[in-house]
């Protein structure tokens, strides 16, 4: 899980925010006061939030925390988060932050959230700090600064946002033609057909599946390519078995891809007689794309299809 979402998931009371003091700037996590006395956005406060959602989509994500000064800190001379800053009326606040994402880039950033970590934990108060988490994008987002002024394309840099030069902006258009496979598990009786599809709109290049299999009845792992050969001849494939299940990596050879909208079935694997429903762990890797995990259930091997 990417390093932004956790940190955002793990901030969740006023506690967690004091140990923030002293902790320092990152490619994931900035810090910003306001000087806001009555909760309503300010100038600089779009300007920040615009180049924060342009900048961190552009990277892995991050996360940024309203109400915290940073600066040098004259005693150990590092740039941190030194003075907590609560911002009054923090509500309308977070309302004001809700309204501008839309205005925010072009196009809207998706899937930023926001939420409050009220002082002293008192949400009667109405005084505290905003955590702003804004997600990785595929897409390329201009920010907008205030009155609809084109700012241009920012990227996170260390533990600052910086205007990209054009060969840079170029490198982000091209990164928009990414792969991103999916796992289906296709049942027949007791075999299960693995197969991947590129739902992207990039090449999927140098790909792998980790795939693991439990089940209480012993599970027979024959692997074999889509002629029930027992050689791939198009991938290679290593089974362990640990802690009760067996762990498969299929690795495609190089040279084989899949294409966009292309489905590849990559083996079959017997999973023995009976009913009983089996759980699926799988991990995908390929070339240009965010490592993808998940699980699945099949209940009834022989008749469902997920």
């Amino acid at each position: 899980m990417e390093n932004a979402i956790l940190f955002y998931r793990e901030i969740d009371c006023y506690n967690d925010i004091v140990e923030l003091l002293g902790k320092q700037e990152d490619i994931f996590l900035d810090f910003k006061e306001t000087k806001t006395t009555k909760g309503r956005m300010l100038e600089d406060d779009r300007s920040i939030f615009c180049k924060a959602a342009s900048g961190f989509a552009h990277q892995e994500g991050g996360v940024l925390v309203w109400g915290i000064e940073a600066r040098e800190d004259p005693a150990t001379e590092i740039d941190c988060a030194i003075n907590l800053k609560p911002i009054n009326n923090v509500k309308r606040f977070l309302s004001d932050l809700n309204k501008y994402i839309k205005e925010s880039t072009e196009p809207a950033v998706d899937g930023i959230q926001h939420k409050i970590i009220f002082e002293n934990d008192d949400e009667n108060s109405n005084t505290g700090f905003v955590l702003s988490l804004f997600p990785k994008s595929d897409r390329v987002h201009r920010a907008l600064g205030p009155g609809k002024t084109r700012n241009g394309f920012y990227k996170r840099h260390g533990d600052s946002f910086s205007e990209l030069a054009t060969n840079e902006i170029k490198e982000l258009f091209f990164r928009t033609l990414s792969p991103d496979l999916e796992l289906i598990v296709r049942p027949d009786q007791n075999i299960l057909t693995l197969i991947l599809k590129n739902i992207g709109t990039g090449i999927a290049k140098y790909c792998c599946l980790h795939i693991s299999l439990m089940r209480r009845q012993s599970v027979r792992g024959d692997w074999f390519d889509g002629e029930g050969n027992m050689r791939f001849r198009f991938a290679q494939a290593v089974t362990t078995f640990e802690s009760g299940k067996h762990t498969t990596q299929v690795r495609l050879n190089p040279g084989i891809v899949i294409f966009p909208g292309e489905k590849m079935a990559l083996a079959h694997v017997s999973c023995g007689e009976g009913r009983e429903p089996i759980e699926v762990e799988y991990r995908i890797f390929s070339e240009n794309m965010v490592p993808k995990e998940g699980e699945m259930t099949i209940q009834n091997p022989d008749k469902i299809e997920v």
